[in-house]
């Protein structure tokens, strides 16, 4: 139902079936840009944080597949409908913003941080 209004609207979109992290890079290479990736603005549930240390929840986030969510993008002066989802998390939540240039760069606090992995991979 969330998907439905973004024709229009949205200038790219995908489900993140494979990880966040790999399907942002894929997003950004079908569309000739790159991304910045806030680290700190992931939306991990209370739960999840009660259970994992929080660098385990973010790499659950960042890597883990089957998640089934949407990213997509919006030009940066449409403002992003607000409400609540599940387990009180946003069900829109901005994570970064689409750059020139390729690549994804992640970052924390405002300062760039190196990430490894590239989620799940079909092929391997």
């Amino acid at each position: 139902a969330l998907g439905r209004p973004l024709p229009g609207i949205a200038t790219s979109a995908m489900d993140v079936s494979d990880g966040l992290l790999g399907d942002l890079r894929k997003l950004c290479m079908a569309s000739g840009v790159g991304a910045t990736l806030e680290l700190d603005a992931l939306p991990l549930s209370e739960a999840l944080l009660s259970r994992y240390p929080s660098q385990e929840c973010e790499n659950f986030a960042l890597h883990g597949g089957d998640d089934y969510e949407l990213l997509f993008t919006l030009p940066a002066d449409c403002p992003a409908p607000r409400g609540s989802g599940a387990g009180g998390l946003p069900v829109l939540t901005r994570i970064g913003r689409i750059t020139a240039g390729g690549g994804v760069r992640c970052t924390r606090g405002g300062v760039e941080v190196a990430v490894s992995g590239v989620g799940y991979d079909h092929f391997r």
